[in-house]
């Protein structure tokens, strides 16, 4: 989300599910365009002719053209190590579809994915590794969606996430935060730029997504900017029962201050709201150095912290919890003190 209150489209080509069976048994992937075949999991191998990774780039840089995206993302899959093979394929995947985007003379921005299983890049020394192979691309930017539980008080997979963040603020391109929960607001505050708000997904990514046979996703939840995170509608029902959680009611075009649980779990509310609440936060960091950014969101975990005990004493929620909130904050701390490069701009 840019300064000019101008959104950019971006469509994930979805490639990452195509490497597990589980797509198979999924009409909407099957139907994807490049799929190799509908019957089994692509694998490295199927890429090894330059004739096969162009015409896999081809098809993902032509879905995406399909729809005017405004930023086009390389084929892409989930990487479980630094030695994962489907890395090397990536990278010629990436260098397929720049040169298809020269032949049609396209000058779209093109960024390079990186989807990663964040448990087994706890090693900082393995994302130097990944990030120095990567970076020598020179993509115009990077789309992150990390697989990780952002909602623990396991510090090594923030720091991890952090780090990557953290790194790739020196090669100065925009670096595009996806799938990930209001961590990702201490993100902004180390160098990256955007959060990306999607219409269609939760605020999280997980391997087992990928390996999920059943079609169709969790019931949507709803955004509560004071408490960091979006929850189910019993927990949202349980927080609006309390003195303290009245307080969070919101007055956008959408909610109109409502306290109707109904109202506000609706499926299309959800969207609305999370988009315009989320949007409009992204706008007011937007503004602030990367100093500022870090004292906003600083100060929005002792909040939350601070709301959410209240909440508690006023009533018993399970589910409810608000512990992490402090690991966020001593991690993005710890993370900022590292050598930066000047102020990203979001």
């Amino acid at each position: 989300m840019q300064k000019n209150n101008n959104s950019k489209l971006i469509i994930d080509p979805y490639v990452q599910t195509l490497g597990y069976s589980a797509f198979t048994a999924k009409e909407t992937y099957k139907k994807l365009p490049y799929v190799i075949s509908k019957l089994r999991k692509e694998t490295p191998r199927d890429f090894i002719l330059a004739s096969d990774i162009a015409e896999r780039a081809k098809g993902v840089i032509n879905f995406q053209l399909s729809y005017d995206s405004d930023i086009l993302l390389s084929p892409v899959h989930l990487y479980n190590s630094v030695n994962d093979p489907w890395i090397k394929t990536d990278y010629n995947q990436f260098k397929a579809s720049k040169s298809y985007l020269e032949l049609l003379n396209n000058r779209k921005p093109l960024y390079y994915g990186i989807y990663l299983n964040i448990e087994k890049f706890e090693d900082t020394n393995e994302i130097d590794q990944l990030i120095n192979y990567i970076s020598a691309a020179q993509p115009d930017g990077y789309y992150l969606q990390i697989a990780g539980d952002f909602s623990t008080l396991n510090s090594n997979h923030y720091y991890a996430y952090a780090y990557l963040v953290k790194i790739l603020s020196h090669s100065k391109k925009e670096i595009i935060v996806s799938r990930i929960n209001d961590f990702s607001l201490g993100l902004l505050a180390i160098g990256a730029n955007t959060i990306a708000i999607s219409l269609g997904q939760g605020d999280s990514f997980k391997e087992e997504f990928l390996n999920k046979q059943e079609g169709g996703g969790t019931k949507r939840r709803y955004y509560i900017p004071e408490l960091l995170g979006l929850y189910n509608e019993n927990i949202l029902e349980d927080i609006l029962s309390t003195n303290q959680g009245k307080k969070f009611v919101c007055n956008c075009l959408y909610c109109e201050g409502s306290l109707e649980k109904d109202r506000l779990s609706n499926f299309h509310n959800t969207i609305r709201h999370h988009y315009t609440v989320k949007k409009q936060q992204i706008d007011e960091y937007s503004i602030l150095s990367n100093e500022e950014r870090l004292r906003k969101f600083s100060t929005s975990t002792d909040l939350a912290q601070q709301y959410i005990r209240e909440i508690l004493k006023e009533k018993k929620i399970k589910n409810l919890s608000y512990k992490h909130f402090g690991i966020w904050k001593e991690v993005i701390l710890e993370v900022s003190k590292m050598d930066l490069p000047q102020p990203s701009s979001i």
